[in-house]
């Protein structure tokens, strides 16, 4: 069996969420994500994990208990015969060695792909997308330095799985209004690029000119 590129898998996965192909998935995604930005701007992550812990042990406390004095109340079980309910939980394995394992692989390959991406970016594999990178990179160390992390990371997320929806579900109009732009863009480059090519060579023969002049003087 031939193992496809983690790039490819990446991309599918991330492509599936950004386009909504399983809107639950996506919903969630985005919802937890988001959850956590929120979240950790007003409490650290030490906080929430204890908070989690508390609530979720504090409920189980109380529900443990009174299932316990149900069953000796109500089915008229001795002391060493009432039962935890999540006894059989207690025996399950959680963390599957080979689940682990694919898990670390799966990490590995993850971060092997990014590293070999920006390898090829920094190292200018192909000039327009390392100029690409670099217009971006310099977009947001501009926008770090006046606007929270957090927020840009709201921003990115938000645009990131509403952009390429909305773009699919309207691409011949956008397409459209983008050829009509790029074409007035390039019409007036060529105008007044011709304009400034004109002015530059009449400079040029009036330089000239004077320099001659200045010899023949």
């Amino acid at each position: 069996m031939v193992r496809k590129p983690p790039s490819l898998y990446i991309k599918r996965r991330v492509v599936s969420l950004v386009y909504w192909e399983n809107p639950y998935c996506s919903g969630g995604v985005l919802a937890g994500l988001l959850g956590v930005l929120i979240l950790t701007q007003y409490y650290s992550v030490l906080q929430m994990a204890a908070a989690f812990f508390t609530l979720v042990t504090g409920v189980n406390l109380i529900y443990v208990n009174a299932h316990k004095q149900g069953q000796r109340v109500f089915n008229g079980k001795p002391v060493d015969e009432v039962t935890n309910p999540h006894s059989q939980r207690f025996k399950a394995t959680y963390i599957p060695r080979d689940r682990v394992v694919r898990t670390a692989q799966l990490a590995v390959d993850v971060v092997e792909a990014v590293v070999q991406q920006v390898i090829r970016l920094v190292l200018i594999e192909d000039s327009w997308r390392s100029a690409w990178a670099v217009a971006v990179a310099y977009l947001v160390w501009t926008l770090a330095t006046y606007v929270s992390t957090k927020y840009l990371a709201v921003a990115f997320l938000l645009g990131a799985f509403s952009v390429p929806r909305i773009y699919s579900q309207n691409q011949e109009l956008i397409d459209n209004q983008v050829a009509q732009c790029s074409a007035q863009g390039r019409a007036i480059v060529e105008r007044y690029g011709s304009v400034a090519s004109k002015k530059a060579k009449d400079l040029y023969g009036q330089a000239v000119n004077a320099v001659s002049k200045k010899k023949t003087a």
